[in-house]
């Protein structure tokens, strides 16, 4: 079963890629499904690119598989497929993140880079309305005691 991620900013140095804070959401020894969203402005075919840094840490305790302080576990193959970020984007501006017609980025993976460091995940789309919705989800397949996600730094360029 999916559990209900808590939500908070973090100001903690590492976790924050420009500014004072970044937002951090949390699933403690829960698996999730979990993001955050917005709706902007767009025209009808225009072509947009989604742009955000996002980081992962993944861990059963507070010390990572490397034997640090607040990394992750990243020892097995499972370890490192516990969390996967998309971007989905509701080209009409509708507010369900699993609509039949939202579109979807590939997944960003451990291959990505974004475990215990930022890293940037970017998607284009065509918008078909006056809005688009955009939808930043992070997924997590194991119940560890760190599962936290972490975004800063969101843009969007459409033309």
């Amino acid at each position: 079963m999916m559990g209900r991620p808590e939500y908070k900013p973090s100001d903690v140095e590492n976790r924050v890629h420009k500014g004072k804070t970044a937002q951090q959401w949390f699933c403690f020894f829960r698996v999730c499904d979990a993001g955050v969203f917005q709706t902007i402005d767009t025209h009808a075919g225009q072509t947009c690119e989604v742009s955000t840094y996002v980081q992962s840490w993944s861990a059963s305790g507070s010390y990572g598989t490397d034997g640090k302080p607040f990394t992750s576990d990243t020892a097995t193959k499972d370890d490192r497929a516990n969390s996967v970020f998309r971007i989905r984007v509701d080209t009409s501006g509708g507010t369900q993140a699993f609509a039949d017609d939202v579109v979807v980025s590939r997944d960003f993976t451990y291959d990505d880079g974004h475990y215990d460091k930022y890293a940037k995940i970017s998607y284009k789309f065509t918008a078909s309305g006056d809005h688009a919705t955009i939808f930043f989800e992070n997924v997590r397949l194991w119940p560890f005691a760190h599962n936290d996600s972490y975004i800063d730094d969101a843009a969007v360029f459409c033309n």
